[in-house]
């Protein structure tokens, strides 16, 4: 149940939360009379979003060492599958 909670309504509701606390963020900042775009902030998360990705990336697509990969091939004009033995 714990699974299907994080693997469907964790990414939908993800947006959500995000637009709220910018939303909110950004009411802050107009009532201390900033109204300017706060560059190193998007800057900053969407670095970060972009190093848990690729981090979240490579734990779930670890491939064993001991594989060899042959890619995809064709022979005779049939495209052999690429495996990994």
């Amino acid at each position: 149940m714990v699974r299907k909670l994080l693997l469907i309504l964790l990414p939908f509701a993800v947006p959500f939360i995000l637009y709220g606390l910018y939303y909110l963020g950004l009411r802050m900042r107009r009532k201390a009379g900033r109204d300017d775009v706060p560059w190193t902030v998007l800057f900053g998360s969407g670095l970060t979003l972009t190093i848990i990705t690729l981090f979240v990336y490579g734990i779930m697509s670890v491939n064993d060492p001991g594989l060899d990969y042959t890619p995809a091939r064709i022979v005779d004009g049939v495209v052999v599958p690429a495996e990994s033995k």
